[in-house]
């Protein structure tokens, strides 16, 4: 302490000092209770980033000691000359703390790792230490002080206000019926399960539990609940009720729905597309940028198929950017089989133009059973327009009549219904030209709503092209990628 001008206001001061609070003082208490086993609470935000912050809760699991010398003046330090040591002490130096959460502490644990395994009949890699820390507090504008202190309070009970945003496996709460119902909502959250929730009442009353029982409720109660009957009332449907809307509607008429999708890597993002609300629903996925190579077994995703696949890079060592391929659900009453793609040249223009896979799909319905070409696309950036024309005619020469690329005895299928899905990276959102040549070269129709940005980017590059079919699309969001997927589903096949 510094700054005091007698041994009386010294004293004065080391008493309002003591009063205060851990509050006042950022976090360091006066006295702290230190007992192995027991919660503590931290009380200063020690690492943000590592989650060592102000409230979280542990358990101290060890208090680590060692040796330190006192200083000479001290009244500890004893008699000393100059052939004698000053005396010595042992000094709490670290306390390790578990805490619930693997997540806290990542950072220290790893700093501290050379310590713990230098001790390992004492230390867990487990245990997060936990330092002394100095603060310096102004008393008055003349009063300063320093204190060194560990920044935790013990935790064993806790205000119901302190407990927000925690969780724990055993709580015993303390109830009252003059809380508020805000407070005993927080407080009975804080518990995983009924097993561990415990209460107890004032001066061990009888319990009753009056909190939500009809002709007890407050006024705020009651405007709880009406809010929560006027919000079911109006209901906000979102983006992903409007896609599962979408897939149900087309599951009841017997349609077959296929979602496109970049997926931006197969092999990081295969367990999203099995979790995700709506992509499953889908009889086919056509996928683009699944980074897959074909000298190695296809990503397994659960309860599809892989039908075909594409990758013209998969020979090169180091980018195997692009690549496409078409899954079937295993639930979907229709059949798919692989069609060859031949691709010629495909070192020198080919793999720098793109990917493209084709399957010959069986639909059955209620009224007709149709087949068709279902194609997965996918365009690298750049590309030019000649080169996408000779790659697509080389996919799909058997069904798209031209003179330029096919031999006029060549026979060809024009009537089968074709469905092309993919990332064009072309941007038909101002400029319809992409759309144009589509229609001119291959005589397949822009089925997507070129309006609808598919990507964060505010752009439309992936399409739909379809001949002999009429389809209905549906953007929605996905939360690992970049584009966004569209659903499509086939209304109609038309007949020439």
């Amino acid at each position: 302490m510094l700054g005091y001008s007698s041994e009386q206001e010294k004293r004065q001061y080391q008493g309002k000092l003591h009063k205060m609070t851990v509050a006042e003082t950022d976090g360091l208490p006066y006295l702290l209770p230190l007992a192995e086993g027991y919660p503590y609470m931290i009380t200063s935000n020690i690492d943000v980033a590592d989650g060592l912050v102000n409230g979280s809760i542990g358990v101290l699991r060890h208090i680590e000691r060692q040796q330190s010398n006192v200083d000479d003046n001290s009244a500890e330090a004893g008699p000393s000359t100059s052939t004698t040591s000053p005396a010595a002490r042992e000094e709490i130096v670290t306390l390790w703390f578990e805490f619930p959460e693997e997540t806290i502490g990542t950072t220290a644990k790893v700093k501290c790792r050379p310590h713990v395994q230098s001790k390992p009949n004492t230390l867990s890699t487990n245990w997060v230490p936990v330092y002394k820390k100095i603060v310096n507090i102004t008393l008055t504008k003349t009063i300063k002080c320093k204190r060194k202190q560990f920044p935790c309070v013990p935790a064993c009970a806790i205000a119901i206000h302190k407990s927000q945003g925690g969780t724990f496996a055993v709580i015993v709460y303390k109830y009252s019926s003059k809380q508020p119902q805000q407070l005993v909502y927080v407080a009975l959250s804080r518990v995983t399960s009924l097993e561990g929730l415990h209460i107890i009442t004032e001066k061990d009353a009888p319990f009753r539990f009056k909190h939500g029982r009809e002709g007890n409720d407050s006024q705020t109660t009651r405007d709880i609940r009406n809010e929560y009957i006027r919000l079911r009332g109006h209901t906000l449907r979102t983006i992903t009720d409007n896609a599962v809307k979408f897939c149900n509607d087309s599951n009841n008429a017997g349609q077959t729905l296929i979602t496109n999708l970049n997926s931006q890597s197969l092999p990081a993002h295969f367990a999203d597309i099995e979790k995700d609300t709506v992509i499953p629903r889908s009889d086919y996925l056509i996928l683009t940028e699944t980074w897959m190579r074909d000298n190695c077994d296809p990503i397994s995703i659960e309860s599809f198929e892989c039908v075909t696949r594409q990758n013209n890079r998969s020979d090169s060592e180091t980018n195997a950017a692009g690549g496409v391929a078409i899954y079937r659900n295993l639930s979907s009453t229709s059949t798919a089989k692989i069609l060859n793609v031949e691709l010629s040249d495909t070192t020198r223009l080919i793999r720098n133009t793109g990917d493209v896979c084709l399957a010959e799909v069986t639909c059955f319905t209620v009224d007709t059973t149709f087949k068709m070409v279902l194609g997965a696309v996918y365009i690298h950036p750049g590309a030019s327009i000649s080169n996408i024309s000779v790659l697509l005619h080389q996919a799909l020469f058997p069904y798209v009549y031209n003179s330029q690329y096919v031999h006029p005895i060549m026979e060809v299928d024009t009537d089968i219904p074709i469905l092309l899905c993919g990332d064009f990276n072309t941007n038909v959102k101002n400029d319809e030209t992409f759309i144009k040549f589509m229609k001119e070269m291959f005589n397949v129709d822009c089925a997507s709503d070129v309006n609808n940005s598919t990507t964060l980017g505010g752009t439309t590059i992936d399409l739909t092209f379809s001949r002999h079919i009429k389809l209905e699309t549906l953007p929605f969001i996905s939360y690992f990628s970049y584009h966004r997927p569209i659903l499509n589903r086939i209304t109609q096949i038309v007949r020439n």
